[in-house]
């Protein structure tokens, strides 16, 4: 007779079989994971490698490209604002690098630096009601704005005025130029840079504007570039890359009213952006309108080269 002890050895030496059979398999099963597991992050990581590798030759390249550029861009506009004095205003966070590209393209192209203006943000971004009222009762004043009732405008306008007589190294007793600045300083408005020294003759003044299209998103910034409606031949220059918002065409658009009294470059972030902007405002100075660039708003690239 077979003792119950001898089917309870039994039953643990099955059960003790079965759970190292258990364990030897899951080493296997899981020594099989961790393998493959470990391919794939191998060929993760040279791939990952691989791409560090084509994202530097590719911003070596790009950077190379944009050099290029920058330098054929100086050709493309000798000599087509020659002996023309220029006010360069920057509105927004323009980048640095695009104030002083566009700055000396202007030298490259023959034109005289009248001054560069860099517009304060806080400034821009403000309601200018109460600066208008002020500005308007300053003697001179009403003869620039007449009955314009828009605040931007007459802003605008009188900050144009007072910028092409300084340019133009001239004083007019109907304007007086030091109280105006006066209160442009009491408001912070502006940061006044650059300046060339006056040539004789000096040429009638003209404007270009680079604005920043993200900053566009503030009403009252956006109200305060569309005043730029001035009898002053003016060029804007919008400022962003393909993702930022609101977009080339959107930003264009904001300013339908004010397109017929404007040229427009859309791409200015761009070395060729920058050399169309001159190539454009050179066309502005006789009177033509028009948007360049690279949105559907565009009529073209760029103006058609000439010899000028």
């Amino acid at each position: 007779m077979i003792h119950f002890r001898y089917h309870l050895i039994s039953l643990v030496a099955v059960f003790l079989a079965l759970g190292i059979g258990i364990v030897m398999g899951s080493t296997v099963v899981d020594k099989a994971i961790v393998d493959s597991l470990k391919n794939r992050i191998d060929r993760a990581e040279e791939n990952s490698i691989a791409r560090k590798i084509e994202n530097n030759s590719l911003r070596s390249e790009l950077k190379g490209q944009n050099q290029q550029n920058t330098v054929l861009a100086g050709h493309s506009v000798r000599g087509y604002l020659t002996s023309l004095t220029v006010v360069v205003v920057a509105v927004g966070d323009v980048p640095e690098d695009v104030v002083v590209e566009t700055r000396e393209l202007l030298a490259v192209s023959g034109a005289r630096l009248g001054a560069e203006i860099i517009i304060n943000d806080d400034f821009a971004n403000s309601d200018k009601a109460t600066l208008a009222n002020e500005l308007k009762a300053v003697p001179g004043v009403s003869q620039i704005v007449g009955e314009e009732t828009n605040k931007n405008k007459v802003v605008a306008n009188v900050l144009f005025s007072m910028l092409n007589q300084r340019a133009l190294g001239q004083t007019d007793p109907q304007l007086p130029t030091d109280q105006l600045q006066a209160i442009f300083d009491q408001n912070n408005a502006f940061q006044q840079r650059e300046t060339s020294q006056a040539n004789d003759p000096v040429q009638p003044v003209s404007f270009i504007v680079l604005v920043n299209r993200a900053n566009l998103k503030n009403e009252n910034f956006s109200s305060f570039v569309g005043g730029f409606v001035t009898p002053f031949n003016t060029t804007i220059g919008f400022n962003g890359s393909e993702t930022q918002t609101p977009s080339r065409a959107a930003s264009i658009s904001k300013f339908n009213n004010q397109l017929p009294n404007w040229m427009v470059v859309d791409n200015v972030e761009s070395p060729s952006g920058r050399a169309t902007l001159l190539i454009a405002h050179s066309r502005k100075i006789f009177g033509v309108n028009g948007i360049y660039g690279v949105s559907s708003k565009a009529k073209n690239p760029a103006p058609e080269l000439a010899i000028p």
